[in-house]
């Protein structure tokens, strides 16, 4: 082929390509995508929050810059958070070298003489679940539920050490609680500890007894969560969404609404991680219209199990036949009643177990309980009802007892009696000073929970005996009060109260 024929195709060929590019021109916009930056809530005096810079095209993410007022806003760029210094909306620009993105952060300051940081009624109780970590709980190991009332294990979820028998976990919920006390006990009753996860269920008393809107109470749970994450910088956390109950319309929308957005925050937050066992627990599960029956807390254990969380194994201390004094005040309340523990298990059923109690003060409405399980008409109370200083012995909230059930205190002096609890595999007998007072047959033991309210009250010398440990001590106790179960022991499927006059 001679020069001027290659000549003449190569020039055919390229008018051909630039006729074909003038029909298909490149589309116009920017190649690499959009930065988008999400405006972003964080609070003056509290520690910085996250923010996310979304690349719409993630393979073209590239460092940014910020540009702000200085003396309104401190941003750590490679941590992307941002710290307010002073309140107000404040504008800033991310750049840079093929991106650009302006977002606003609205610093807020917290009211903390708000009503809803009042968390006096709940402090004895908070001291108790501190010591609790104290004396069993280990920073790096241990795994820690707190929250409201789904996860109190001595009033709702009472087979929770059960559940997690042989697990390195504690159960510290504290009912009627919202973000806003355990915002308070982040830095106050939980400082200093490092657990290895932290499991939450709070929220719901933020709707409904709190009457959060939906806005509100996403700033208290992020908030909250952040404080928890700057005192815990090694904890995981995981949070199960709010858990609906069965009235309140307008709640229930709020509550879809938080839940939705805490799910969406989630997704980028490497500590944090949301759980979404809301549409799983349904109403037919309730038990009082709000929590769970004892039963369906396999819902928060299965979705757990789902997530990457890691439980250690506890490492028991040799089992014990020792039972530790319980001395409580006229501060602490009933909500943080002590399981009794033997041979490293909560003494449930076919067991006697004795001791002597003392009051020496008391306060208003003061009572002393052995409860059974979770529910608070299964206990037996040392009541002084009408705070007179005449304590009577009854089971749950009975009035009409006789006079050899009541006991007088006065100031100077003291209330000592020696008791003794007897639980077979259905009944309950409870003895004062060797004499039988009261029987609760045909009852379902639970676990027993001992403590007191608005008392200076102290339950020394305790000693038990049971049939899992001790068969031959336990046969001869049952022989001595073999008259008693004759008489009062179950003779049928129902349940009755039965007072010793």
């Amino acid at each position: 082929m001679n020069r001027k024929l290659t000549t003449a195709l190569l020039l055919l060929v390229l008018s051909l390509a630039l006729s074909l590019c003038a029909c298909n021109p490149p589309a116009p916009g920017n190649t690499y995508g959009e930065l988008t930056i999400e405006d972003v809530t964080a609070w003056v005096g509290y520690p910085p929050v996250e923010f996310d810079a979304i690349f719409e095209k993630p393979k073209f993410e590239e460092p940014l810059t910020f540009t702000y007022d200085e003396t309104a806003l401190t941003i750590d760029a490679e941590n992307m958070t941002v710290l307010p210094l002073q309140e107000g909306d404040h504008t800033v620009t991310a750049t840079s070298e093929h991106f650009e993105a302006e977002f606003v952060v609205s610093g807020v300051a917290v009211n903390k003489s708000n009503y809803r940081y009042d968390t006096s009624r709940f402090d004895s109780t908070a001291n108790t679940r501190a010591e609790k970590y104290a004396s069993d709980g280990t920073d790096g190991k241990t795994t820690v539920f707190i929250g409201d009332s789904f996860f109190d294990a001595g009033s709702f979820w009472t087979n929770f050490y059960s559940t997690y028998s042989g697990l390195d976990a504690l159960c510290l919920g504290i009912s009627a609680t919202t973000t806003y006390d355990w915002e308070v006990y982040a830095t106050t009753k939980l400082a200093g500890i490092s657990p290895k996860n932290l499991v939450m269920h709070v929220g719901t008393n933020n709707v409904y007894d709190d009457n959060d809107d939906a806005y509100t109470a996403i700033d208290a749970l992020q908030r909250m969560f952040y404080v928890l994450h700057d005192e815990m910088p090694e904890t995981h956390i995981y949070w199960f969404t709010i858990s609906q109950r069965s009235y309140g319309n307008d709640k229930i929308t709020n509550v879809n609404y938080i839940n939705a957005n805490m799910l969406q925050w989630a997704e980028n937050r490497d500590w944090f991680t949301a759980i979404d066992t809301s549409p799983l627990l349904t109403t037919d599960m309730l038990k009082d219209n709000v929590h769970p029956k004892l039963e369906h807390y396999s819902i928060f254990v299965d979705a757990l199990n789902e997530t990457d969380i890691e439980f250690e194994e506890k490492q028991l201390p040799p089992p014990s036949t020792d039972i530790a004094d319980i001395i409580r005040n006229t501060g602490h309340a009933v909500g943080a009643s002590e399981n009794i523990i033997y041979m490293n298990e909560p003494l449930t059923k076919e067991y006697v177990l004795t001791g002597t109690l003392t009051i020496d003060a008391k306060a208003n409405n003061g009572h002393v309980e052995m409860r059974f399980g979770a529910d608070m008409n299964n206990r037996l109370l040392l009541w002084d009802h009408a705070s007179n200083g005449k304590f009577k012995l009854c089971w749950a909230y009975e009035n009409n007892v006789p006079d050899s059930h009541v006991y007088t205190f006065t100031t100077g002096s003291t209330i000592t009696f020696d008791w003794k609890l007897v639980v077979t595999d259905n009944d309950i007998y409870f003895y004062v000073n060797d004499v039988l007072k009261l029987v609760r047959t045909a009852f379902n033991p639970q676990p027993v929970y001992i403590g007191s309210e608005a008392l200076s009250a102290q339950f020394t010398d305790m000693v038990a005996v049971t049939k899992k440990n001790n068969a031959a001590e336990y046969e001869a106790e049952m022989e001595k009060i073999a008259a008693d179960i004759t008489a009062y022991g179950s003779q049928t499927i129902d349940r009755k109260i039965v007072v010793i006059a």
